[in-house]
């Protein structure tokens, strides 16, 4: 026959602190600042002309106009997705001809982008942009 559980006793020593653990590679840095939230990015599309039937190039530069811009902004810049006129209507236009471009605001109406492509090329493009703020 069991009898009653009887009263807890009295909590026991704390155990000894353990080592300290290895140290990590190099100082931590200073933490930054907490950015400002930003209401999103919008992007722009234009669709250009980079070359001329019959000819192809590998490279060039054009312009995007508009109003308003302020010189020596940055802009990102990117090629769209398709369709391009004159090339169909499907939305792989950038996977079969694959442009990089870079572009800087020249002037207050002038964007001027500089691409290249590791194939020739010819006809309409589509870009996507923003300047910077």
């Amino acid at each position: 026959m069991a009898g009653a559980v009887g009263a807890t006793g009295p909590t026991g020593p704390t155990g000894s602190t353990g080592r300290t653990g290895p140290t990590g590679v190099g100082t931590t840095g200073a933490t930054g600042p907490t950015g400002a939230t930003g209401p999103g990015l919008t992007l722009t599309t234009a669709e250009v002309s980079l070359v001329s039937a019959p000819d192809a190039s590998y490279g060039g530069d054009f312009v995007i106009s508009g109003a308003g811009m302020t010189v020596g902004k940055a802009v990102l810049i990117q090629q769209a997705a398709g369709p391009y006129t004159g090339k169909g209507t499907r939305l792989d236009e950038a996977e079969m001809d694959l442009l990089t471009v870079t572009a800087k605001v020249e002037s207050a109406t002038v964007i001027r982008c500089f691409w290249a492509s590791r194939t020739r090329v010819r006809g309409n493009f589509k870009f996507d942009y923003v300047i910077s703020s």
